[in-house]
């Protein structure tokens, strides 16, 4: 199955205080057939959140190492099409999202991907989109 997944749902396997035990269980159960897109907004967030971690002393470098070869261990594929604002712009409207959110239910609605994320309004349009939602 294809899964775009957002970053609050990759965070979560590294940042303990924003562990998941459904996070843990959706990455525990993958398998080969399984394909996991991000949009090329993803390598930003992922970035920053891992940035702002060590800033706060969260993690230490060493820890955010092991993250990035975690990272490429899952083997994520970046979608790298542009999509138009106007669209982003439609979705978020409809249905009260951030554009930043409305890039990752784009992703899935194109994709005809479930969607992997810990945030609630975001899973909410997903599921209003009848896509199957962690």
């Amino acid at each position: 199955m294809k899964w775009v997944v957002d970053c609050s749902f990759v965070a979560a396997l590294f940042l303990p205080d924003e562990a998941s035990d459904s996070v843990d269980q959706f990455f525990s159960k993958l398998s080969a057939e399984d394909e996991l897109i991000v949009p090329t907004l993803w390598q930003y967030e992922l970035a920053n959140v891992l940035i702002l971690a060590e800033k706060k002393k969260r993690l230490d470098a060493n820890q955010v190492k092991k993250i990035f070869d975690l990272i490429e261990e899952l083997n994520f594929q970046v979608d790298h099409n542009e999509v138009d604002s106007h669209k982003l712009y439609e979705l978020g409207r409809q249905f009260n999202l951030t554009t930043y959110d409305a890039v990752y239910l784009e992703a899935a609605m194109r994709y005809n991907a479930g969607l992997a994320t810990l945030d609630k309004p975001l899973a909410h349009a997903a599921q209003k989109c009848n896509l199957i939602v962690v």
